[in-house]
Order: structure tokens, then C-alpha cells, then sequence
């Protein structure tokens, strides 16, 4: 390792501290918690993520980037989170070095696509709820914003599908179903129209359904 590769890494520990430390001392009762159960799409989909790529699952409840974080242990996340979590300096240095990335709901700006976008150039893995709130009890996957198809577009990303299905109880395993990593350039055509990515995020929205429909028939409702 050349001498420049060796300050960068360990400036990129330096920055990590914060969330490896925090993330390495919640992972024990974590993983305990939620002893994940996973099922897969196709025996491809089993396949580690490497490399840049934006994740997107349903949303079940505030405590889900500790859930994406337990399915996705062997990697850094970063998280795409509502802005009035950084509504004072405290909260918005806690969760700046817990690698979230502020985002206003109703008024989508530049600054997150902007995040995104370097995240994946990086090799990171930036992670959405793209229904923008969170599903409660027996409701359909509610419509996914498109703002994703955009970020996955530009920094030339895959979109990887992820399904939650709900707990029946806190001592339940944590069943989920990961899907094919999905080429965005391929879904939306070589000259993209706002129609096109539209349509793109609907794909996205059926294929959580899908997912959610294979689990269904393989478990039930248990």
C-alpha cells in the first residue's frame, strides 16, 4: 500500500469512527433482536452487494435503518432521512456521523441528490424508503417518489430491492426477501423522459409487491 493510500485510509477511519463504533457496539443486541431470516428472489440475489448502490425496502416503522443495517451487516450504509431529524445541532451532528443525509419531503433540492450522487461515485450504498412514510398496519405498498431513478440514473447505479415483512411480536424472526439488483439504465431507455422514470418507479413499487408475494406464498401469513 502506497503511502497516499495509506492517509486515505486512515482519514476514512477517522471519519467512521462515530458510526462504526456505534454501529459495532448496537450490532450484538441488534442482531439478537431481529435474527434475521433471509429469503431470496433467485440464488443470485444471494450474492453480497459490492460496489456502489442505492437499496430501497418498505417502510414499517422508525426503527427500520437498524433492521436494513442488521440484513446488510458486512457493509457502511448511508441513509436518505426526513430533515427535522437534524432540526438542531446536536441531533444534526449525531445523525450526520450516523452517514444519514437530510432530505425535505415536500421540497426535494439538490443538496440530497447531490449527496447521493457522491455516495455511490464512491462505492457506497445510500438506502431510500421510497413511499416516503411509513406503512402502517395491513396497507398496500403505497406509491414510490422517483427521486431515486434520478440518483441511480446519474451515478450509474443499480436499484436493489429489499422486502420487511412486518413482526407479528418483538420475539420474532425478522423475515426478509432481497430482489435482483436492477439495471436503471436498461428500465428507463437510453434517453430517459420524466414518463419514463415514472413508470420506472412503478416497476420498483411492483416488484416490492412481488416480493412481498413471495414470501407470502412461502410462509403465509405467519
Amino acid at each position: 500500500m502506497s503511502l497516499k493510500d495509506k492517509q486515505k485510509s486512515k482519514k476514512r477511519l477517522f471519519k467512521n469512527f462515530c458510526y462504526d463504533f456505534v454501529k459495532l457496539t448496537g450490532a450484538v443486541p441488534a442482531m439478537i433482536l431481529y435474527r434475521i431470516k433471509y429469503h431470496y428472489e433467485t440464488p443470485s440475489a444471494a450474492r453480497k452487494i459490492k460496489g456502489g448502490a442505492i437499496v430501497i425496502s418498505n417502510h414499517l416503522g422508525p426503527l427500520d435503518p437498524i433492521r436494513v443495517h442488521c440484513i446488510l451487516w458486512y457493509r457502511r450504509l448511508n441513509f436518505v432521512a426526513m430533515k427535522e431529524l437534524f432540526d438542531t445541532k446536536v441531533k444534526g451532528w449525531f445523525f450526520s456521523k450516523m452517514h444519514c443525509i437530510p432530505v425535505d419531503r415536500e421540497n426535494f433540492n439538490m443538496s440530497t441528490f447531490s449527496k447521493v450522487m457522491d455516495v455511490s461515485k464512491e462505492g457506497g450504498i445510500t438506502c431510500i424508503f421510497p413511499e416516503g412514510h411509513i406503512t402502517l398496519g395491513d396497507e398496500a405498498i403505497n406509491t414510490f417518489k422517483s427521486g431515486m431513478i434520478l440518483m441511480a440514473l446519474r451515478a450509474g447505479v443499480p436499484i436493489i430491492p429489499i422486502y420487511m415483512a412486518p413482526q407479528k411480536s418483538i420475539w420474532s424472526r425478522q423475515n426478509v426477501v432481497i430482489g435482483e439488483p436492477i439495471d436503471i439504465k436498461a428500465l428507463c431507455g437510453k434517453i430517459p423522459d420524466i414518463k419514463a422514470i415514472e413508470n420506472a418507479a412503478e416497476t420498483l413499487r411492483k416488484k416490492e409487491i412481488e416480493l412481498m408475494e413471495l414470501y407470502i406464498k412461502e410462509n403465509g401469513n405467519d
